[in-house]
């Protein structure tokens, strides 16, 4: 928490802005279920349904991962469990949408699309 709130305040960095790979900041607190890291990102402009160059958004992330915490301060700030990304999976189809409200489509035998 000490380097990222160093990162932004005294070196001016965005955390609206993609790193250099597309990803948002948002995108890795949630992979890694930071939930501090996440809110800090979110009050410092950090926007929840920003989505990368594949159409993923820090929501999606962390239902992969199963992260939770972040799923759900994620989801109180307004991220949309709809949003589709670029191959037309949605957050709601991921490994572990069921402890972030998703729906558990029995077509895929308590899986994701991709198998999870």
């Amino acid at each position: 928490m000490e380097k990222l709130q160093r990162l932004v305040e005294s070196e001016g960095c965005s955390v609206s802005e993609p790193d250099g790979l597309g990803y948002y900041a948002l995108q890795w607190a949630s992979l890694d279920n930071r939930t501090a890291a996440a809110q800090y990102i979110i009050e410092h402009g950090g926007d929840v349904n920003a989505s990368d160059h594949t159409g993923q958004s820090a929501l999606r992330w962390s239902a992969v991962r199963g992260a939770v915490q972040v799923a759900e301060l994620l989801l109180k700030e307004g991220a949309r469990v709809n949003a589709t990304d670029l191959y037309g999976y949605q957050t709601k189809w991921s490994k572990n949408s069921l402890k972030t409200g998703g729906v558990n489509n029995k077509s895929w035998n308590g899986r994701g699309p991709c198998g999870w």
